[in-house]
């Protein structure tokens, strides 16, 4: 993430906001608010697939990913595909700090073999990887049409890209929200080495701010500004849908040179999140989307024992 200039001189001395946990409580009651006044079925959605993401990635990763890749901002969740024969992982910054700052316990976080911003992923050559997992990291991204383009451009032909994003309707984070039209990630990307791109990222800051913590009348709301762009805070910079992602990768892969599709994907309209596989060149059939009901008979599979006639439905179904 890029620093922002123009602040306020280090000497100038100012109180931290500290919101001790009452923003994320008010952010849960007005989440619980919004879920109550959804449908049933929706409400029920977004409920089964955030107790079951992890079984759902695990089924993509299982499936899809082998050989020698690397997975970004795993922390204490890593996906640990089971055919994958070596596996780096990648933050942009260290474990101790993570610990520090998001309260994590150290010991279970996984261990940096790179401490690097996604974004530029100098260590790797071009085509060098089998894999890239980025599992909530495309929307903490400033500039995640650069971010995909650099994660594609270290993919060897017939690699994939294993992408998972919050969607923006079931999320406590960004249901107050919009995804941004396509135009305004490219205007991101084009403005990042331009003085504008720190005002860009100024509105971002605010608007995230607004949704998930203060509002603009608060005293504290421009001091909190000040402090999340003081701290290089990963904020959840734009929300998506899933048409947003699709338009975004199919984007990417023309500012990279590849040719991507989408070789398979979780994506019900109110599931926690979206999970695309991509391949990158390459050929190949692409496989048979069952849509819909493969996704809900996934979520099915993810809540009974894995043996036994139905354990054995359902996986005929999913794949």
């Amino acid at each position: 993430m890029t620093s922002i200039p123009s602040l306020p001189d280090a000497t100038t001395r100012r109180s931290r906001v500290d919101l001790a946990g009452l923003a994320a409580l008010a952010r849960l009651q007005r989440f619980v608010t919004y879920l109550t006044m959804l449908q049933p079925w929706h409400a029920g959605m977004v409920l089964a697939t955030t107790g079951r993401l992890e079984a759902i990635r695990r089924h993509f990763a299982g499936r899809y990913l082998r050989g020698h890749g690397i997975e970004i901002g795993a922390q204490t969740r890593p996906t640990r595909p089971p055919n994958a024969s070596r596996i780096d992982y990648i933050d942009l910054i260290s474990a101790d700090e993570t610990s520090q700052r998001y309260g994590l316990d150290a010991a279970a976080l996984v261990p940096l073999t790179h401490i690097a911003d996604s974004t530029c992923l100098a260590m790797y050559a071009d085509r060098s990887l089998d894999f890239v997992i980025a599992n909530h990291v495309l929307e903490h991204l400033d500039n995640p049409l650069g971010g995909l383009i650099e994660w594609l451009r270290v993919l060897r032909p017939g690699g994939k890209l294993f992408l998972s994003v919050p969607n923006y309707r079931a999320n406590e984070y960004d249901f107050t929200r919009q995804p941004p039209p396509l135009d305004h990630l490219v205007a991101d990307h084009e403005s990042r080495d331009r003085t504008g791109f720190a005002a860009r990222n100024r509105g971002h800051f605010e608007e995230f701010v607004v949704a998930a913590e203060l509002p603009p009348g608060d005293p504290r709301f421009q001091d909190r500004i000040l402090d999340l762009i003081e701290r290089e805070e990963r904020i959840h910079f734009h929300v998506y849908d899933w048409p947003l992602v699709e338009s975004l990768v199919a984007l990417a892969g023309k500012h990279a040179g590849r040719s991507v599709r989408i070789m398979d994907s979780f994506r019900l309209p109110y599931g926690y999140e979206f999970v695309a596989v991509i391949r990158v060149d390459g050929s190949g059939r692409r496989p048979w989307r069952r849509g819909r009901w493969r996704d809900l008979a996934l979520i099915a599979r993810t809540s009974v024992p894995p043996c036994g006639p139905v354990a054995r439905l359902l996986g005929l179904l999913t794949g």
